[in-house]
């Protein structure tokens, strides 16, 4: 009678498939992008490789900072097909060899198969002079803080040919949001300025705010507890129907049952 969701997506993306409502009396459900929406997928995707296609012909490299768990193997999917010298690098490697242990949980083994084929991987220091030469670089970590991207950003970044695109949320406080704030990020304890393009893209693993919304009224629970969110308050309205409740951090309540 009761699901608790982790962070959800509703729509099938190219690694997994979407979460799908459950009938429940109680539903928790995270609501981080609430009042925002994401633009249309497809679109997304386009515009990145066009980007990608445009920096590759210019003569540049593409450096890709991605998060290991998901979203690097959804755009080892993405890009499987482009025909580019491409690497990867990071804990991004290795988790996508558990993915592909359980390819039952996977919207497309084989897809990520045939991506895991195309890409080469960085297996030690020494190969990461080669991996800074190639066409499009993946590799952790996703915010700029910390893993291979910044010894590949050191090397890239007074190149205007080169562009970082930036494919996950850049939370407060990292290099990643000073990079799209201010172009700039901080590499061996020094503030040190990006020259190359910088774009991001919208590839969030998060359902919008339309989306949670639909999920919620195809669960029709009784009670709907939301929680991972700065911006709780804007589901009340789309959720009139629904008895809402928006706990605080060590706040106790019950639910009527």
């Amino acid at each position: 009678k009761t699901l608790y969701s982790g962070d959800i997506h509703t729509l099938r993306q190219r690694l997994v498939d979407g979460a799908r409502p459950v009938d429940c009396e109680n539903l928790f459900i995270e609501g981080t992008y609430g009042g925002r929406y994401h633009p249309e997928r497809k679109s997304v995707e386009k515009e990145f490789l066009d980007k990608v296609a445009e920096v590759v012909d210019r003569g540049g490299t593409v450096l890709i900072p991605s998060f290991a768990v998901g979203r690097t193997q959804e755009l080892m999917i993405l890009l499987k097909n482009a025909g580019y010298e491409m690497w990867v690098d990071g804990m991004g490697r290795s988790v996508t060899r558990l993915f592909l242990d359980y390819p039952e949980y996977l919207a497309d083994a084989k897809a990520l198969k045939v991506a895991k084929r195309k890409f080469n991987e960085v297996r030690n220091a020494n190969m990461r002079k080669d991996a800074g030469r190639a066409e499009v670089i993946v590799t952790t970590g996703g915010m700029l803080d910390g893993g291979p991207v910044l010894g590949y950003l050191k090397r890239l970044k007074d190149n205007p040919k080169n562009a970082v695109l930036i494919v996950g949320y850049q939370a407060e406080d990292t290099n990643g949001r000073l990079l799209m704030e201010e172009g700039c990020v901080k590499i061996d304890g020094e503030i040190q300025k990006i020259n190359c393009e910088i774009q991001k893209y919208d590839f969030s693993a998060h359902a919008d705010h339309g989306e949670i919304v639909d999920f919620v009224k195809a669960c029709n629970p009784r009670n709907v507890i939301i929680m991972h969110s700065e911006t709780r308050e804007s589901f009340l309205d789309d959720l009139a129907d629904y008895n809402v409740i928006l706990p605080n951090t060590g706040e106790t309540f019950t639910l009527d049952v």
